[in-house]
């Protein structure tokens, strides 16, 4: 019996001013094992001389579009899923990368049963670097997807999922609201997962995860989505009657960020007091002592 053929993988990669990365990512896509993949790079009309690295890929199956997202990711990745003609959305972001299997890994695991795949990637801070221990983890969903999601807080990193068109077509676009910026991707895998989604997580870091380029946390973004998140989907279910763990503890840790070490505290006794997992206890009270170490007066 004649075997079946490939399903077709859209590979969109919103890219803006990284020239001396983007080359990296397009190299892992065209050493993939899988072999019917289109590469879609969204370009935020950068002026740091990508367009000549693109120029430089004569494959036909990399396409080049151009967009003014105004800082909206989402808009970039939005444009690439429309245009995008496979049966599968894979995303990868322009300064992280795969291994060779990745995708041939992926649509394996797959088959008929599952429409989002992801997976841990290795953590990478500098140009040489081949590998490594540290991982951007990802985390198994419970039976419940959505209510994991909610509770326990995103699950997945971004440059790991490949998920089926149909899915995000029924569920609609990324978000491109200005409150959604820095979350847009776990607010999708929530839409997903109340959509039905069936995931899968893979064993094994299929890619790696760019942090080297002395990019910092944005502590007071990260306490605004925080809120935006609360606000679209505690405070508007009746189901969940608590703030999960997980925002108490981001909460606290973005606070010491920013130097505020009493209200720090007071987040750091509320992801305590919310904590029902001996992980989170074990978690926060690790964390929470070394805080206050930190912080002792002297």
């Amino acid at each position: 019996m004649k075997a079946s053929p490939q399903p077709l993988v859209s590979i969109v990669i919103p890219t803006y001013n990284h020239a001396h990365l983007i080359g990296r990512a397009l190299d892992s896509v065209l050493k993939q094992t899988y072999a019917n993949w289109e590469a879609i790079v969204v370009d935020n009309h950068s002026q740091d001389g990508t367009k000549a690295v693109l120029d430089a890929y004569r494959d036909e199956r990399i396409k080049v579009l151009k967009i003014h997202n105004q800082g909206i990711i989402a808009a970039s990745r939005n444009l690439g899923i429309r245009s995008a003609k496979g049966e599968w959305i894979a995303f990868l972001d322009s300064d992280d990368w795969w291994e060779s299997d990745k995708l041939a890994a992926s649509i394996e695991a797959a088959g008929d049963e599952f429409d989002m795949i992801y997976h841990d990637l290795r953590i990478i801070r500098r140009m040489e670097q081949k590998s490594s221990r540290h991982l951007s983890r990802s985390r198994a969903l419970a039976v419940r997807a959505y209510d994991d999601l909610v509770l326990n807080g995103c699950a997945m990193p971004n440059s790991s999922v490949v998920l089926r068109k149909q899915l995000l077509d029924r569920t609609g676009a990324l978000s491109e609201a200005v409150e959604n910026v820095g979350w847009e991707d776990y607010d999708m895998w929530l839409r997903v997962a109340a959509n039905g989604c069936r995931f899968v997580r893979l064993d094994h870091a299929y890619g790696f995860y760019w942090i080297g380029s002395g990019s910092v946390s944005n502590p007071r973004r990260t306490l605004a989505n925080i809120d935006a998140f609360i606000q679209a989907y505690i405070l508007t279910d009746s189901a969940y009657t608590a703030i999960p763990w997980w925002c108490h503890y981001s909460r606290a840790k973005s606070y010491e960020e920013l130097g505020d070490v009493a209200m720090a505290d007071a987040c750091f006794k509320e992801a305590w007091e919310a904590s029902r997992k001996f992980s989170q206890i074990v978690r926060t009270a690790i964390r929470w002592s070394l805080f206050k170490c930190r912080h002792k007066r002297t």
